[in-house]
């Protein structure tokens, strides 16, 4: 029996660790085009892999236990380059913390000190068995200027 409790724990540490970090990012040895973030910790690994052009871009995250997929998110969307840093900063903090909150940033709205950009978590159901929601980064100045976005959705694979 896998401890679900333990694995979403697990995916905050892993995350914490990669893209949003700077983490080890390789490429995917299957997938030409995609990035790979491998996190390993006991029986459990994580895989975040994604692809990209210009500003668009999705991915996927799933846990493994004993190499059997347990867990899935998915995501996909739109940032511009100048959006990532602020960005990163409010997913790192959001998993260094220890919060799953839809597997993104934290719900309702975050205004980090010194920026000019927003980020709002809009989740439709954030429970780790089954999650989605959508998060965007707006204007500081026009909260309605819409900046970039990414959907997700995902839930727990086992019984």
């Amino acid at each position: 029996m896998v401890d679900m409790n333990y694995a979403e724990k697990f995916f905050c540490r892993a995350m914490a660790q990669g893209w949003v970090s700077g983490g080890l990012i390789e490429k995917h040895p299957l997938l030409p085009g995609h990035d790979l973030f491998t996190f390993e910790e006991g029986n459990f690994c994580l895989r975040d892999f994604w692809c990209g052009n210009d500003d668009k871009s999705a991915g996927t995250t799933v846990i493994e236990f004993k190499s059997t997929p347990i867990w899935v998110m998915h995501y996909g969307g739109r940032y511009p380059k100048f959006a990532i840093p602020f960005l990163k900063r409010v997913l790192a903090r959001q998993y260094q913390e220890g919060i799953f909150e839809g597997g993104r940033g934290p719900d309702g709205i975050i205004d980090l000190p010194a920026s000019e950009m927003v980020y709002r978590n809009k989740i439709y159901d954030g429970r780790f068995t089954h999650f989605s929601g959508m998060e965007e980064i707006t204007s500081a100045d026009n909260e309605t200027k819409l900046i970039g976005f990414h959907e997700y959705f995902g839930l727990w694979l086992l019984d």
